[in-house]
């Protein structure tokens, strides 16, 4: 598990789960006034690299009860290049 602390802002993030946690920090029993919402630079990316899913368009995932946010069911787009990544 990483912790970074970032002025009032403390974020857990734990790789091998994907798990990541923002809040703000506790100072002499009290809780920083901010908003721990957003940092002032995103934490964490998501690349989509896919354009396509077989296992989405096939309904594989649908059946085994898993909803691909990326809409694997229907996405007829090519993935993305190598020099584009």
């Amino acid at each position: 598990m990483k912790m970074r602390k970032d002025k009032d802002f403390i974020s857990f993030f734990d790789a091998a789960a994907g798990h990541y946690v923002r809040s703000g920090i506790i100072k002499n029993g009290v809780e920083s006034a901010e908003d721990p919402f957003m940092a002032c630079f995103p934490e964490l990316l998501d690349i989509g690299i896919m354009g396509h899913c077989k296992h989405g368009q096939s309904g594989l995932c649908l059946e085994a009860g898993v909803e691909c946010y990326q809409d694997g069911l229907h996405a007829r787009a090519p993935n993305m290049t190598l020099e584009d990544f």
